[in-house]
């Protein structure tokens, strides 16, 4: 009896464990996408991607120039 309650309990916490992880997720999910449709994280990423494509492309060219 002791030990069937014991395993209730476990398995109670459990649940209450896996229900609070799963708030956790949905509210750092809304989080994310609440801050990656923002304006200035947009602009980040369009000069991130410029500074990298910039970075990419001085790269092949001195390879090219080195006859690779």
């Amino acid at each position: 009896m002791r030990r069937q309650l014991a395993q209730q309990k476990a398995a109670q916490r459990t649940q209450e464990e896996e229900a609070a992880a799963l708030r956790v997720t949905e509210i750092i999910k809304a989080k994310v996408e609440e801050v990656m449709a923002s304006e200035a994280t947009q602009q980040r990423i369009q000069r991130r991607l410029k500074e990298e494509r910039a970075s990419l492309e001085d790269k092949v060219n001195c390879w090219s120039g080195m006859g690779l």
